[in-house]
This record gives C-alpha cells, structure tokens and sequence, in this order.
C-alpha cells in the first residue's frame, strides 16, 4: 500500500506572501499620510467604538448624539457646537468607512497640495459651518412655511460625506485649470472622464445612501466651486502668509513638528523647492541656475516635493 503523498505548501507560501505584501503596501500608505488626514481617518472609528459601547451601555450614542446635525437642537436649545462637530458624528457603520474611503484620496492630495493648516481651515470653515448654516436656514424656513415643525427633529446629517463632494469638486477643477485632469479607472475596465467624478459622487450619495441630505451636498459643491473659481470674500480664504504667521506661533509648535504635517512651505503650492543641494553658492544668481540644470551637485532641480 502506497503512503498518502506529501501535501505541497507552495500554494499556501504563496497566499502568505500576498498576504504580508498587501499588509507592507497598506501599511506603507496609511504611515504616509498627512497629518490632518491621519486624523480625519482615525477620529470616525474612534467615535463608532465610543458610540458603539455607548449604544451596549446606555442604548444612546455618547458622542454622536451630541454632535450629529439636528435642526430642532440648533434652534430651540442653542446647541451650536452640532453646527462645527457633525462630520464626527457617526452616521451608521457602513457608511462612516464609505466615507473614509472616499475622503482619504481626495483630502490626502490636497493637504499636500495646500498644506495642513490651510486645508484644516477650509474643511471646517468653509466645509462645515457654512453648509450646516445653510443647511438650517433652509430647513427652518420649510418646515414653518409648511406648517410641519415636527420635520425639525426628524432629519438630521451625520459624517464627512460633505467633506468628500466638496474636495471632489475642488480638487476637480483645480486640476481642469492647471491642465492635469486625469481619468479614473473603475474595476480597472471602465474608463470614468474624470470631470464627472464629481456628479458621480453626488448621486451615488443621493440614490444608494441612505441618511444623507442632497442639501448640504449641493451647498458644498457650490462653496468649493466659488472657492476654485476665487470668488469668495478674502477673508474666508486663508492665505499663505496667514498660515505662515500660525505655523511660526509658538502654540503651533506642537503641531507643526507632528508627524506627517505639511507646512505651507513645504507644500506644492509653494512652488518648486530643492531636494538636496551641496553648493555653496547663493540662489538667484546666474551662475547658480547654470549649476542647478547642468551640474550632478543638485539632483533635486526641477522637480515638486512629492513627486
């Protein structure tokens, strides 16, 4: 009788090793990225865990139900802090990392692009408090006029799902002006023209999930379309040497030595920066710019920090 041949474990190395390349590959994506984006990752899961304890302890939410969006609180009870604190609010499991998902791309690339104070400013300036302000006025106005207060407490919005049509939007037409609009691939078969990713987000909210409010991701889509257009007030735009005066504010300190922060002159907006350089020689001059396109002693000439 012929012993039971050897099992091979070839096939079982190989999914191991798919396996510890995929890990390495997450785990170098997630360790590069910026500092407010880290945060926007981490904060939503922190708060699903606290909620989700909430939920088994006291059958309430214990973050979530101070911060979501109501109408009815705002007005009646003053609880204005749901108009800065609803894009931490969980709005169901599902969803809190749909939105992940889509913010991460969008909020990465432009962090390095405007820099972490810039884009921390936008996201819950113009991103947040407007939206919800509107989101509010709107509301109010309807329920009254229709005689229908109980609307009030009914809905409300919970989530960064406004941060992700805004930033789509955004950085959409940013790249459109700066001629480097880029195609998407869906599945890796279906070629997305990269203008109508924008839209695409917005009915994919609108139709397939639930609890989100076409309001405020209409008011958002209209602030980030003024925003790259440049035409709202100056003095809800932060400019570079406003971020520049925070950042070298001794409070600052603190965040701007963080892991992963971009500063406003670190960032691609300000413009080309060398790599490394071991010439001595002051910039600006003439013999300076012949060095830096002919000699081997500066590598980092002519191209962007993150490329």
């Amino acid at each position: 009788m012929n012993p039971d041949p050897p099992t091979s474990s070839a096939p079982r190395e190989r999914l191991g090793q798919s396996t510890r390349i995929f890990l390495d590959h997450l785990k170098h994506h997630l360790l590069s990225l910026p500092f407010v984006t880290t945060a926007a990752l981490i904060a939503p899961i922190v708060v699903a865990v606290l909620d989700l304890v909430g939920h088994l302890i006291t059958g309430t939410g214990w973050i979530s139900h101070f911060c979501s969006l109501y109408v009815s609180p705002v007005i009646h009870s003053g609880q204005v802090q749901r108009l800065v604190l609803y894009p931490l609010a969980r709005p169901s499991l599902s969803l809190t990392f749909t939105n992940l998902l889509l913010l991460v791309p969008f909020l990465s690339a432009m962090e390095k692009k405007k820099g972490s104070l810039s884009i921390l400013w936008f996201c819950f300036t113009l991103f947040t408090i407007i939206p919800a302000i509107i989101y509010v006025i709107v509301v109010a106005l309807y329920a009254y006029s229709a005689r229908m207060p109980e609307h009030l407490a009914r809905y409300g919005c919970a989530g960064t799902s406004g941060w992700v049509v805004a930033l789509a939007v955004w950085s959409t037409l940013e790249d459109e002006q700066e001629d480097n609009l880029q195609d998407r691939m869906l599945f890796g078969a279906i070629r997305l023209p990269a203008k109508i990713i924008p839209g695409l987000i917005i009915l994919f909210y609108f139709f397939l999930v639930p609890d989100t409010s076409l309001l405020l991701h209409l008011s958002n889509a209209g602030i980030a379309y003024l925003l790259a257009m440049k035409r709202l007030p100056p003095f809800l735009v932060l400019s570079a040497e406003t971020c520049r005066r925070y950042e070298e504010n001794g409070m600052m300190n603190r965040f701007v030595h963080c892991r992963g922060y971009i500063s406003v002159d670190g960032s691609e907006q300000s413009g080309y920066l060398p790599i490394s350089t071991t010439s001595s020689t002051m910039p600006g001059t003439s013999s300076s710019g012949q060095n830096a396109s002919t000699s081997p002693s500066f590598p980092g000439a002519g191209r962007r920090l993150g490329e």
